[in-house]
């Protein structure tokens, strides 16, 4: 008797925590929508866009729905909206290290800043206007009904079977990269798919097995490597478009792009052996 109802309640103790934790996201874009208003914190944006993207992800179990992909279509405007911003913010921290590192630059950083101080404002201004508070409480409706209206094993077969052709095709991605000298286009699809794994596995952990859970930690790290790669990249784009940038920031870009190279590689050992038990059928 006590097995019957130990698993009866399975099903509604693993949507009760999905449920959370998606509630859990939606406060977090709130306050970090605050926090953006205020101009009071550096992250706010930075926490908005985890919140936005780790909503989508949720979102896509259900993206059958016609209300479920309205919404998701309405948090990625959102999301859109804020790219330019956060390549600032990004750029602006490196300019800053780059600046304590070699002493020189001032102005540089003093142009990232400008840039970045204007399209903040447009950013305040194009949220308003795309109604995100709005958006955000449509989502979690339409969340919330497609949840607790599809069953357990269905729910599980699906976000098992998206789990497993993500890491497919991570795995793919991988064994594509060139043996030495990958640029920085031949990491691209790498940390595309490498970010909607990780938020797959870390949006669903309630209801995946073992092997897919463990493989969160190892695409954290690689993300963060490929990320720098990617932002020293944005960051050189926007120095070139303006004056002759300080020849020493050059060289300290290439020597961060050539470290931050090295520990992507670390990072893809690391996880290729927890891709191919991910890959295996539970």
């Amino acid at each position: 008797m006590k097995k019957t109802v130990s698993r009866a309640r399975q099903p509604e103790e693993m949507r009760a925590r999905l449920a959370q934790h998606y509630e859990a996201l939606v406060e977090m874009a709130f306050h970090a929508m605050a926090r953006l208003s205020a101009d009071a914190d550096p992250e706010a944006l930075h926490d908005l866009r985890v919140s936005l993207r780790s909503q989508r992800v949720l979102l896509v179990a259900f993206r059958c729905r016609a209300s479920v992909a309205e919404a998701s279509g309405r948090l990625a405007e959102a999301a859109r909206l804020s790219n330019a911003v956060r390549d600032l913010e990004v750029s602006l921290v490196w300019a800053d290290s780059l600046l304590a590192e070699t002493g020189v630059g001032t102005e540089a950083r003093q142009s990232l800043a400008e840039q970045l101080a204007g399209a903040r404002a447009e950013l305040m201004a194009g949220l308003q206007h795309a109604r995100l508070d709005e958006a955000l409480v449509d989502a979690e409706l339409a969340w919330f009904k497609a949840l607790n209206r599809i069953g357990r094993k269905a729910l599980l077969r699906s976000v098992r079977q998206r789990a497993l052709r993500l890491s497919t095709r991570m795995n793919k991605a991988c064994r594509a990269l060139p043996k030495e000298g990958a640029a920085l286009s031949d990491w691209h699809p790498v940390r595309l798919l490498g970010k909607r794994l990780r938020y797959w596995v870390e949006g669903f952990s309630e209801c995946l097995p073992r092997g897919q859970r463990r493989l969160a930690k190892p695409l954290r790290f690689l993300q963060l490597s490929l990320g720098n790669l990617q932002d020293l990249a944005v960051l050189q784009g926007r120095l070139a478009e303006g004056d002759a940038p300080p020849a020493e920031w050059l060289t300290a870009i290439g020597r961060h792009q050539a470290k931050s190279e090295c520990a992507a590689v670390k990072a893809l050992a690391e996880l290729k052996p927890q891709l191919a038990k991910a890959r295996r059928r539970h």
